[in-house]
């Protein structure tokens, strides 16, 4: 049969504080389940209690965590007994918490304008100013048929063809 307690550990962590975790145990084997609560002391611990001493600041809200924590523990540990089969190791990681996925969102597709800016601002750090001049001209076109929201996927064969048609039909200012 396993138990479960909540204690301190015994040793300082690297921060000078005293960790506070539950402990189960089974057949003489722990494991600790340790959840970020620390105390400065151990005097703030009353070990025959189970719980943070009235001193500590905060110690109904870890001992009434502690406690929650530990009926759930408890929980599933009868849980596994009726399954006979089990560890300390395996009561511990059914208590703990499920890392929660993050639904990252769409990723922003880059935008035609960005980068025409980004190639212009390149041209003109680098001293190209009649490339930078000529090709300022040439997007303002493009921009004047199909504005400042394009994005690279929507920039197709038809879409081109659809540009050529445009500047033909007197928007070009070369002379042909």
């Amino acid at each position: 049969m396993a138990s479960a307690k909540i204690v301190t550990w015994s040793r300082k962590d690297k921060n000078g504080n005293f960790p506070i975790g539950i402990k189960v145990s089974q057949n003489g084997i722990p494991a600790y389940l340790f959840e970020g609560n620390v105390l400065a002391s151990r005097d703030f611990w009353d070990a025959t209690k189970q719980q943070v001493k009235k001193a500590h600041l905060h110690h109904m809200r870890i001992t009434n965590f502690l406690t929650k924590r530990l009926a759930e523990i408890n929980e599933k540990i009868l849980e596994f007994e009726t399954a006979k089969k089990y560890s300390a190791e395996d009561i511990i990681e059914a208590t703990k918490p499920k890392p929660v996925k993050e639904i990252s969102p769409a990723p922003r597709l880059p935008l035609f304008k960005d980068v025409a800016d980004n190639y212009l601002a390149e041209q003109r750090a680098l001293g190209n100013y009649d490339v930078c001049k000529s090709d300022t001209s040439r997007l303002k076109r493009f921009y004047e048929f199909a504005g400042n929201g394009v994005t690279f996927s929507k920039i197709t064969v038809k879409f081109l063809r659809r540009y050529t048609l445009f500047l033909r039909t007197g928007h070009s200012r070369n002379i042909h």
